[in-house]
């Protein structure tokens, strides 16, 4: 499944954001699976583990090899994971703090300048996830904090006009409440 996430093909909007074609029907997918196989046998261990941490746990390990190695595995499998997380995150497979905490990894802290790949990707987990993120309080200052960092980044203008298009993009459908 993971391998069909990274393989998924990613298209331009009009407004400069991206879609991947079918990942919302892999986090669809997982969660009719779940219902069907809630556990399985790991020879190695005596707890059985589900399928919703087996997704997560390889998705986090994809997650992190990618951001590991600078994207290496190219732009469209860098964003098509970025926007599994944030549908992963909408179907409440994975917790607020594991997307903050993706979204960190991706544009990182203040002393960084993060490659503008990593941005892109930052930006589409937070329109996948964004909606469902300003839900709570918690979640909506979250948003905040990262847009703020977004617009901070892309103002010191050394990023790519579609890297800034991209965050404005962002910044504009928060402004107009998704």
């Amino acid at each position: 499944l993971l391998d069909a996430v990274l393989a998924d093909t990613v298209e331009m909007n009009d407004d400069g954001s991206r879609r991947a074609l079918r990942g919302d029907t892999y986090a669809d997918l997982c969660l009719r699976l779940k219902s069907r196989a809630r556990e399985f046998r790991n020879p190695g261990h005596r707890r059985p583990f589900s399928l919703r941490s087996a997704v997560v746990h390889f998705t986090q390990e994809a997650f992190v090899e990618i951001v590991a190695t600078c994207g290496a595995c190219g732009e469209e499998q860098t964003t098509a994971l970025a926007m599994f997380i944030g549908r992963l995150y909408i179907r409440s497979w994975i917790a607020l703090k594991v997307v903050v905490e993706a979204v960190g990894d991706l544009v990182g802290r203040r002393a960084q300048r993060p490659a503008p790949l990593f941005v892109r990707a930052a930006c589409e987990l937070v329109l996948v996830a964004g909606p469902t993120l300003d839900e709570s309080r918690k979640g909506g200052t979250h948003v905040s904090q990262i847009l703020t960092r977004l617009i901070h980044l892309v103002a010191m203008n050394t990023y790519d006009r579609e890297t800034r298009h991209l965050v404005s993009v962002l910044a504009g459908r928060r402004l107009r409440c998704w």
